[in-house]
């Protein structure tokens, strides 16, 4: 049992990695730089930690960082089943579906000259978030409910606090701002290294 779980964690692990990859060189960073992204994404420490515990983190991760490589692709089948995969271990995970409604609302803003096209250009987007509605649904229907979910759901919405909630989603939204900043920063210093040196191209992604 013990070398199936530590089997588990290293496949799980070496998705993570291939998958970072992938997405990192889509925006025009060298396969050197690439790598190192990952690395520095998979060994920061509560990921690192969690990684090397059988959780359910271990599995979510390469599913989150496929459903992104599939939704850049467009690739909406891929997608569900990377939603599939993670949302049946954290119900987090249904906030993925904000991806392909997005896309679906964008395409269909940006083709107003196409009006009779546009509604079938979004629609393995919109079938993409029906379905995954639909599974979240009879997943939370068909489960076991948790002692979380039994216990600490209903004290949390008991004790809610406005104020502190504005204020928690304020820290939360300056923090996200921050991290996406310095990742978008490192990012394009790595791709302009690449470009100087002629060792990457710039990807469609970033035209």
């Amino acid at each position: 049992f013990s070398v199936g779980v530590e089997s588990v964690l290293v496949v799980c692990a070496g998705l993570s990695v291939v998958l970072g990859v992938m997405l990192s060189m889509r925006r025009g960073v060298s396969w050197p730089g690439a790598v190192l992204s990952a690395l520095v994404l998979l060994s920061f420490p509560p990921v690192l930690w969690k990684q090397t515990q059988f959780t359910s983190l271990a599995i979510y991760l390469p599913a989150m960082l496929g459903a992104l490589l599939a939704a850049e692709r467009r690739r909406w089948l891929v997608f569900f089943v990377a939603f599939l995969v993670a949302v049946t271990s954290r119900q987090s995970a249904i906030a993925w579906l904000a991806l392909p409604a997005w896309m679906a609302v964008r395409e269909y803003l940006c083709r107003r000259n196409e009006a009779e096209r546009r509604w079938r250009l979004v629609l393995p987007e919109i079938v993409t978030v029906v379905a995954g509605l639909g599974v979240y649904l009879a997943i939370g229907w068909a489960m076991n409910e948790t002692y979380a979910q039994r216990v600490m759901t209903g004290a949390m919405w008991s004790s809610l606090d406005p104020v502190q909630f504005v204020r928690g989603t304020g820290f939360a939204v300056v923090v996200f701002c921050l991290a996406a900043g310095c990742g978008a920063f490192f990012r394009r210093c790595l791709a302009a290294r690449n470009t100087v040196t002629g060792t990457g191209d710039v990807s469609d992604a970033d035209v």
